[in-house]
């Protein structure tokens, strides 16, 4: 409940735009879109909110792990202790994505240059192999930062570490919760485009409950990077959990 909590807290912009805007707006009216602008702003300051609350998650799930109780507050003030490094990482791991998607973009257009068909599918599916490898390879950066206390560019390295030689099964543990969000996110704009053909107190309370419906498989794919990184460190170092000093301290 915790959990979910904190992740329902990361998207509480959206929340509140949700309950106190589009409760009133008629579905795909000018009204509606003249406010892309103010969801812009939602989605980044939610953003901002979850990368925040990250530590705070992994915090709880350090806690629940050892079995240990934990304060929501104190959850709080120990993630946000590494809110400006991992700040830091975002810039990098953003710098690394433009990096990617700049050399991928000048192999592709070499590759059409020869005016292959099967060359330019090969790429295709090279390239993006090569992104999946690579997102998979840095999705223990954030962990890594929080629980070791590691700096930007340490924790970037420690995380291809640890995620060398299992990525197939981080691939497949994110695919599952990726398609249980998908379909969830998929009812949910159904409900969204129902919620749209009512009015007044009723749209609101649709939208309020849809949005927090919403956020239930956000929380699970959040707690599963922590708990992939913990059950990692336990096969390739054998770290126990329970005899390992508490971390946050």
């Amino acid at each position: 409940m915790l959990l979910w909590g904190l992740t329902v807290l990361a998207g509480l912009p959206i929340l509140i735009g949700t309950v106190f805007g589009y409760g009133e707006l008629e579905m795909y009216s000018e009204e509606m879109f003249q406010t892309q602008g103010q969801v812009f702003v939602m989605v980044f300051l939610s953003g901002v909110f979850n990368l925040a609350l990250q530590g705070a998650i992994c915090f709880t799930v350090y806690k629940i792990l050892r079995g240990e109780s934990v304060d929501f507050f104190d959850s709080l003030a120990r993630g946000l202790k590494r809110f400006p490094t991992m700040l830091v990482i975002i810039l990098l791991l953003g710098l690394v994505v433009i990096g990617f998607f700049a050399a991928a973009g000048g192999v592709f257009m070499a590759v059409v240059a020869i005016d292959n068909i099967l060359l330019t599918v090969l790429a295709v599916v090279g390239m993006l192999f090569a992104g999946v490898v690579l997102a998979l390879s840095l999705s223990m950066t954030m962990p890594v930062c929080v629980v070791e206390r590691a700096g930007p560019v340490e924790s970037l390295k420690r995380s291809r570490e640890l995620t060398k030689g299992n990525l197939a099964r981080i691939f497949v543990v994110t695919l599952v919760f990726s398609m249980l969000a998908g379909a969830i996110n998929t009812v949910g704009t159904v409900g969204f485009l129902v919620a749209g053909t009512q009015s007044g107190v009723v749209s609101t309370l649709m939208n309020l409950i849809i949005t927090v419906i919403m956020d239930i498989p956000l929380a699970l794919c959040v707690v599963c990077l922590p708990v992939m990184y913990y059950q990692l460190r336990s096969v390739k170092e054998n770290f126990n959990i329970f005899e390992a000093a508490d971390v946050f301290d």
